[in-house]
């Protein structure tokens, strides 16, 4: 499978298509184009780590897809039209603890929505699970079938966090409340938190 691009990769880029500025194409061309894109776009969670880079690093404001990184493990999967600005809102306006970013870059906005998906549904990752999503993978089931036989052995579980039926932390979104259950399951069973 070609994995490479003529041009170098953005930082943290698994793989980078460069295509920011490809106009929609309607039909059976937008079926095809997205078709030979997926090929090459399906990584296994180790090859996504590894490619990832710590926030320092910078973010790419290219469109795509991004994993949220958060003590060696991918949390959260989504789609923007700017990476960058969109992993700020994360960080700055949600608070969520995101040690590290990969990306798959120069997917316009209307190629994110199925890669996107498939990724949610095939994995699960813990911090998506408030978010219901209307992905269509009816001419993409491949794609799915991909994503779940790649390596996920570094998504995130989903966690059973211990919380009062009177706490606070009842009303919080389901992402802080698996924060909350990955730092408990690390206590109980005496592994270090980061």
């Amino acid at each position: 499978m070609h994995r490479n691009c003529t041009k170098e990769k953005r930082i943290g880029a698994v793989i980078d298509f460069h295509l920011d500025e490809v106009d929609e194409m309607p039909g059976p061309a937008a079926v095809e184009w997205k078709r030979q894109r997926f090929a090459q776009a399906v990584f296994g969670s180790d090859e996504i780590v590894a490619a990832s880079r710590p926030l320092t690093d910078g973010v790419t404001p290219a469109p795509g897809i991004y994993f949220l990184i958060w003590q060696g493990l991918i949390c959260y999967v989504g789609q923007a039209q700017s990476i960058h600005a969109r992993i700020v809102s994360h960080i700055e306006g949600e608070g969520r603890p995101v040690d590290r970013v990969a990306t798959i870059c120069g997917l316009p906005k209307w190629a994110q929505t199925e890669l996107e998906y498939a990724y949610i549904l095939g994995w699960t990752p813990s911090w998506n699970l408030e978010t219901k999503r209307s992905g269509k993978l009816r001419k993409f089931l491949y794609l799915l079938e991909a994503v779940k036989s790649a390596d996920n052995s570094l998504v995130m579980p989903v966690y059973a966090p211990r919380v009062a039926a009177d706490s606070v932390a009842l009303s919080w979104p389901q992402w802080k409340l698996q924060v909350m259950g990955r730092l408990q399951f690390l206590r109980d069973n005496g592994l270090p938190i980061n």
